[in-house]
């Protein structure tokens, strides 16, 4: 107990595995394996790709000591993946092209996703590659569920890539009608 009040929690994740596998488990060798993995997993930090990937680096060390499986783990790679897509914006061509490497990078170690998906759709969009974004749209059409509050959304933005429309931001102090039965 010592040594996991002074942070020692890589050696005691080894360790702790090491006794698992010798003498089987016991309730306070579960207890110490259970606070270092949290432990560990709470301290990673994601700011940016970079710390992205040295945080997945620990994820994988610390699953291939627990094992596949561990729900700690699979928390800790969901948080991650919903961390960088909320830092992915798409406002413009140069966002939409870092959005396209962060989609790159994460559904390479997590997989495939729906919000990735809709994101990766949306920055070819914004990059005017039409054929690309109608791919993406479609493909979140066909594996989201049929009653998803989005599904309009996502058709209209589908329909605006086939006919080859950009999507269009309104500029900084434009004024515009975004009803044509209200007076603006």
């Amino acid at each position: 107990k010592d040594r996991l009040k002074a942070g020692e929690y890589r050696s005691l994740l080894v360790e702790g595995m090491a006794h698992r596998r010798k003498y089987g488990q016991f309730a306070s060798l579960n207890t110490i394996v259970d606070t270092s993995v949290t432990a560990l997993l709470q301290s990673l930090k994601v700011n940016d790709l970079q710390s992205a990937d040295a945080a997945y680096r620990t994820i994988q060390d610390i699953e291939g000591v627990v094992g596949k499986g561990n729900s700690a783990v699979a928390e800790a790679k969901n948080k991650m993946s919903a961390s960088l897509l909320k830092m992915t914006n798409i406002l413009n061509v140069n966002n939409a092209k870092k959005a396209l490497d962060t989609i790159a990078f994460l559904k390479a170690r997590f997989g495939d996703s729906l919000s990735a998906t809709y994101l990766e759709a949306k920055a070819h969009h914004r990059l005017e590659q039409f054929g690309e974004a109608e791919k993406k749209y479609r493909g979140w059409l066909q594996r989201a569920r049929p009653d998803a509050k989005e599904r309009k959304k996502v058709l209209a933005l589908l329909f605006r890539a086939q006919k080859h429309q950009t999507l269009k931001r309104a500029k900084v102090g434009s004024t515009f009608r975004d009803c044509p039965r209200c007076p603006e």
